[in-house]
């Protein structure tokens, strides 16, 4: 989970908010002085995208509609697909029959 978490953050800076010094204590007799610091966060301003697609039919393994969790995928790009690139999946919606009522009326 660590390991991801930081392939998350190099692959998506954009989601991670730095820490900060909130306060800080001046030293007292012969001790350094204390420091309270917000910690860094993973999402904190993450926004779900929604996009409103077709079901495609047939006998698929998720007819049920639920969430499909994010997720790091080991992307192969460049000549051949000889290069790999790590790269984030948004969370996303998968099955249900309430997008085809919807969609046809």
């Amino acid at each position: 989970m660590i390991l991801s978490a930081l392939i998350l953050m190099t692959a998506r800076p954009d989601l991670v908010t730095n820490f900060s010094l909130n306060h800080r204590l001046p030293a007292k007799k012969d001790k350094l002085p204390k420091e309270f610091w917000n910690p860094a966060i993973i999402g904190e301003h993450y926004k779900l995208r929604t996009v409103a697609s077709l079901p495609q039919g047939g006998a698929h393994a998720s007819p049920r509609f639920h969430w499909v969790s994010g997720f790091l995928r080991n992307q192969p790009y460049g000549p051949k697909r000889t290069s790999h690139r790590i790269q984030w999946i948004e969370p996303f919606t998968r099955g249900g029959n309430d997008c085809a009522n919807t969609a046809t009326a």
